[in-house]
């Protein structure tokens, strides 16, 4: 039996990222906007990746507006299954 998949940055690791001044600048709850701008693309990718399904459970929509969770956003792009 293999011993369970590692994930390229843990837990922790996003938490500690996230400290001082880059925490104010994205705090836990992020807009589209405010995605885009964490991750270096544009407004029109990030709903690509949500029509795609590439972004599930780490947002909730409320009326128009996606809410996304800082953490589990930075836990889905290094640490979860890779995209076709």
């Amino acid at each position: 039996m293999s011993p369970p998949k590692q994930g390229i940055i843990s837990k922790s690791e996003i938490q500690n990222a996230f400290e001082g001044q880059d925490g104010q600048r994205f705090p836990i709850i992020l807009t589209t906007e405010e995605v885009g701008q964490l991750l270096h693309v544009s407004k029109k990718t990030i709903y690509e990746w949500v029509r795609k399904g590439n972004l599930d459970k780490t947002y909730i929509k409320r009326g128009k507006r996606r809410l996304f969770l800082r953490n589990k956003l930075i836990d889905k792009m290094f640490n979860g299954k890779d995209w076709n």
